[in-house]
């Protein structure tokens, strides 16, 4: 008699089969009993199972028992749309395609690629040791700290090979656990000061060169160095070289012209017509002087900042009115080198963000919401200050968020806010994407983020660049855009004229021309210019440092270009141009600096005297 057979054609509940062969179609929301033996699930035989998606907990039963992965089998093995099961127990034996998430639990070992395991995205977590892995993740990848405080420091090479190495003592380092093939990244970081830290190094490692690198010893923000190691026969050998550096350029300071106030940091009172160094030290960061100074601040790399020349108001913050020819320290170490200096007063930025300032303050220009004197630097409300500049009887800043506050002599509106109110606290002027500010006597300049241009202020000689007839009274009390370029890069300012650099590489003058003032080779033509006018044709100017000028005595400017020469022009009282000769030798178009490698210029021009400091990179 022939065996009973039957074909479910439509959904039903639970069906239990012992005992039955089933073949066609079975669609049921479960079946429990034994459907076969696995080996006999054949497609296209005995059992035809269409599924889209299996998202089981688990395979169980193997036959009668635990389905492994071993005997799902099909061709080839097992093809399935998306598994999102919790687990696989048991070996993997054919490849795996596609995003694996989850954890892979197992030896590693039996991981190999083009034979078990094939994986396009793998997040999973592994779990045991790495030792078995072969390919990249045959390293192991990890961060760890290392602090050097003492003569000798071992690092475990176990708890990881990227080494953030900090430093505040000498040392001696030596290197445990190593894995018989291991690459080592070691970044070091000294501490903030200048005292010298040394390394002593095993004597396993050959170094590229045949020297272990030199070790940055000064404490300027930004430093860094990383160096590599590599071994092959765990640490018999290891072969190492420095991979990066980053330092500051070390500067010398150099001075020319005016000395009779001690000006020139030479321990004496004497005039100089060529740069000459002071001291001999390599450790300077930035120099700074102004219109109406005659004395000067230089900042050094460890952040305390020095000054030197004319103290009648107390403007090189000792606390007292002495006037001494060599740099003296102003109290502090965490000075910036954002600052600047005019006319007896500084204004000054710390690292922190805060805004001090000192000296003479008649009008309010120091911004303390009065007018004393301070021999002593006071601070100005405010931690988020990042631009300074000094007039001659008013100042300026930045802040971080873009925006600019202006203080100070006001007769002409050069603080910006639509007033002729004197203010002796910051004012806001409107706006907040302003990135550079220069203050002069009574005129003011700044660049947007957009690279346009505005200025303010008196317009005596047609020092605004707006295209304007010229008078001593004329001007501007809020800001005004010159023209509608967008490619201004940096601006400089004096009473009567202004200087300014585009990002193509252009210099670019206007105002006062007395005595060759706009470098435009027209001799003491007393031309003035109402408009931005380009200084030649060059395209290699990297800055322009200063407009320094005081009244019809004229100005004279300095500018740098990208190859790292100085050129400088205009009247030459006390040979503050640096060539070399006198007064009677002036230069109305850029004349070079003797020299290269010039950096940082500061000068200042003030009732027919002047001089300058400059930074060279030794």
């Amino acid at each position: 008699m022939a065996e009973p057979k039957v074909q479910l054609v439509a959904p039903i509940g639970n069906i239990s089969v012992p005992g039955m062969n089933v073949t066609g179609v079975i669609t049921a929301t479960s079946i429990s009993g034994n459907v076969g033996v696995a080996g006999s699930i054949i497609q296209g035989s005995n059992l035809d199972i269409g599924a889209g998606i299996i998202t089981a907990t688990s395979f169980v039963g193997d036959q009668i028992g635990t389905y492994r992965a071993a005997s799902l089998t099909g061709s080839p093995d097992l093809v399935v749309g998306v598994v999102t099961s919790s687990g696989f127990v048991a070996p993997i034996t054919g490849d795996v395609t596609g995003n694996l998430t989850g954890n892979v639990v197992g030896t590693a070992k039996s991981i190999l690629s083009g034979n078990n395991l094939w994986v396009g995205i793998a997040t999973a977590t592994l779990v045991g040791p790495a030792s078995n892995l072969v390919g990249v993740a045959a390293s192991s990848f990890t961060h760890q700290t290392v602090t050097a405080n003492s003569g000798t420091t071992a690092i475990d090479l176990s708890v990881g090979n990227i080494i953030t190495f900090n430093q505040s003592s000498n040392t001696t380092v030596s290197f445990a656990n190593t894995s018989s093939a291991m690459s080592i990244t070691l970044i070091r970081d000294k501490d903030d000061n200048n005292t010298a830290r040394t390394i002593s190094w095993p004597d396993s490692i050959s170094w590229d060169g045949g020297s272990a690198p030199t070790l940055l010893d000064d404490s300027e923000s930004g430093n860094s160095q990383q160096f590599q190691f590599l071994t092959r026969d765990g640490g018999l050998t290891w072969y190492g070289w420095e991979t990066f550096k980053n330092e500051p350029t070390r500067y010398e300071l150099f001075v020319r012209g005016f000395g009779e106030q001690g000006a020139t940091a030479q321990n004496n009172r004497t005039n100089y017509s060529s740069p000459i160094q002071v001291g001999t030290e390599a450790t300077w960061a930035s120099v700074h002087s102004g219109s109406y100074a005659w004395h000067m601040n230089a900042r050094k790399t460890d952040g305390t900042l020095w000054g030197w020349g004319r103290n009648q108001n107390g403007q090189l913050g000792q606390n007292d009115r002495t006037q001494p020819s060599s740099p003296v320290q102003i109290p502090g170490t965490t000075w910036s080198v954002n600052m600047d200096v005019s006319y007896d007063q500084v204004q000054a930025i710390k690292t922190d963000g805060t805004l001090w300032s000192w000296g003479y303050n008649g009008e309010g220009n120091l911004g303390h919401n009065n007018t004393i004197k301070y021999s002593s630097p006071v601070q100005v409300p405010g931690t988020t200050w990042s631009v300074a500049s000094s007039g001659q009887k008013n100042a300026g800043a930045l802040k971080t968020d873009g925006t600019m506050w202006v203080w100070g002599y006001n007769h002409y509106g050069s603080i910006g806010d639509n007033s002729r109110i004197f203010r002796s606290s910051p004012v806001q002027v409107p706006g907040t994407t302003w990135s550079k500010i220069d203050v002069g006597r009574a005129v003011t300049a700044a660049i947007k983020t957009d690279g346009t241009l505005w200025t303010w202020g008196i317009n005596s000689e047609g020092a605004l660049g707006l295209s304007q007839s010229y008078s001593t009274i004329s001007g501007k009390s809020s800001p005004t855009q010159v023209g509608t370029d967008t490619t201004w890069k940096e601006i400089h300012v004096t009473l009567r004229a202004m200087g300014a650099v585009k990002t193509d590489g252009t210099l670019w003058m206007w105002g006062q021309n007395y005595w060759g003032s706009m470098g435009l080779n027209e001799g003491n033509s007393n031309t003035k210019l109402s408009s931005p006018t380009q200084v030649g044709t060059d395209t290699t100017w990297n800055a322009l440092h200063k407009v320094s000028g005081s009244g019809y005595y004229g100005q004279y400017s300095v500018g740098s270009k990208t190859d790292g020469t100085m050129w400088v022009w205009g009247p030459n009282d006390d040979g503050n141009l640096g060539l070399n000769n006198g007064p009677s030798v002036w230069r109305s178009s850029p004349t070079q600096l003797p020299g290269t490698n010039w950096g940082i210029e500061s000068y200042q021009f003030a009732q027919g005297n002047a001089f300058g400091g400059n930074l060279r990179s030794s």
